[in-house]
């Protein structure tokens, strides 16, 4: 479940019942951009998740950082760089690669 959905529920009942505002302060005041922007990409995660695409690049990466496993920061930074290169915007390319290389840095 993605968490934008409660916060914002969440919000409006803080906005409204301890500040005084209407739901249309509340609504402006919220970021909808940024909100959209983590939902869709958690949407296309899910995909590339079941693709199988998400275990490609990580192993990929591996393979490459297999004898120098200090430069995997600079494979990140290339990565993303790559990614944003082709048209995606840098938060999404960083959003979406984040969680392989947590995974694969235990």
């Amino acid at each position: 479940m993605n968490i934008g959905i409660p916060a914002f529920l969440f919000s409006i009942g803080i906005g409204v019942y301890l500040l005084g505002l209407t739901i249309n302060d509340v609504y402006n005041l919220w970021p909808i951009r940024l909100t959209l922007q983590i939902m869709i990409i958690t949407f296309f995660y899910g995909f590339a998740s079941l693709a199988g695409t998400i275990e490609y690049i990580a192993s990929w990466i591996m393979y490459l950082a297999r004898n120098v496993p200090h430069l995997m920061p600079l494979f990140y930074s290339l990565l993303v760089f790559t990614l944003g290169a082709i048209g995606i915007p840098p938060i999404a390319s960083s959003m979406f690669l984040i969680p392989i290389f947590i995974g694969y840095c235990k």
